[in-house]
């Protein structure tokens, strides 16, 4: 019976480490096991960061990947669920991110390209606190 063996992050950047200094890789397939390495020790690329209030304030909540549905998101500091509860919005890094007013990439939207951020969404297309999912495309 095979059985399935869990690296630590410690262990799973030695053997990266050990990788690296058995020779280069082609370059199709260095990123991705890099990229791969550092997800599992916790590292997020290009991330979004979703605010409770405007100006960047209140809450917050770094989002690494797309999320079709924010209902099942609470804010880390409190017990409230993040769903119509996101006033600003920074895209930190070099994905493209899309806001939905529905779950399920549905209804009105707003798209924040690289190093964008809206401070404020009380003014803007999509609102203020209507914010139920979000898509990442890189």
């Amino acid at each position: 019976m095979n059985r399935i063996k869990h690296l630590t992050p410690a262990a799973t950047t030695a053997l990266v480490a050990g990788l690296a200094l058995a020779g280069p890789a082609p370059a199709a397939q260095a990123r991705p096991a890099a990229a791969q390495a550092a997800q599992a020790a916790g590292t997020c690329f290009n991330p979004l960061h979703v605010y409770e209030s405007v100006n960047y304030r209140g809450g917050w909540k770094k989002f690494c990947s797309s999320d079709s549905y924010l209902g099942n998101n609470k804010w880390p500091h409190s017990n409230k669920k993040i769903n119509d509860s996101i006033s600003s919005v920074k895209n930190v890094d070099n994905c493209v991110w899309r806001v939905f007013r529905n779950y399920y990439y549905r209804g009105q939207y707003m798209t924040f390209y690289q190093h964008t951020s809206a401070g404020n969404l009380v003014n803007t297309d999509i609102g203020n606190d209507t914010i139920s999912s979000l898509k990442k495309y890189c």
